[in-house]
């Protein structure tokens, strides 16, 4: 794991403890984090120069930042989903693949589901009751990184 993981599995273990707590995420994190993920390329272009290799990681950025822009885009459109989850989606797509976030907000949202299912069956939730995203999105980055990135069967 590098560097940048290491510092973004704080950012999101902060972010998860926010989101459980206020039900809101900081947005002075939020942009420490954005700017985190702007530093990677820039740094690496100051490191090495311009070179394939930078443009490569140019565009896997903005390409893994592709589901976190989809998730902020719908919850521009709906309420259901929050804007800092989006944001979060896109500060994790920018310093990982566009596959390894996917995979990751999929098994989040997989767990929430069981998680949530399991409250509705204690009658300890509503329907219409919003749980926190962050927190499971961050267990299943964790999850990812310590397996290696290898989430095929």
């Amino acid at each position: 794991m590098d560097i940048f993981g290491a510092v973004l599995i704080i950012f999101m273990t902060v972010l998860s403890v926010c989101d459980i707590r206020m039900r809101k995420l900081p947005v002075v994190i939020l942009r420490a984090g954005i700017a985190l993920a702007l530093a990677r390329p820039v740094l690496f272009f100051l490191v090495s120069g311009p070179s394939t290799e930078q443009q490569r990681l140019l565009s896997v950025a903005l390409l893994g930042a592709l589901p976190g822009l989809t998730v902020t885009a719908l919850s521009f459109i709906s309420d259901k989903v929050g804007r800092g989850d989006g944001i979060v989606l896109i500060m994790m797509g920018m310093l990982e693949n566009c596959s390894f976030v996917t995979t990751a907000s999929c098994i989040a949202c997989l767990t929430l589901a069981v998680f949530s299912g399991i409250l509705l069956a204690l009658h300890r939730v509503g329907r219409n009751s919003r749980m926190p995203f962050v927190p499971f999105l961050t267990g299943a980055y964790i999850v990812l990184k310590l397996s290696g990135g290898r989430y095929g069967i």
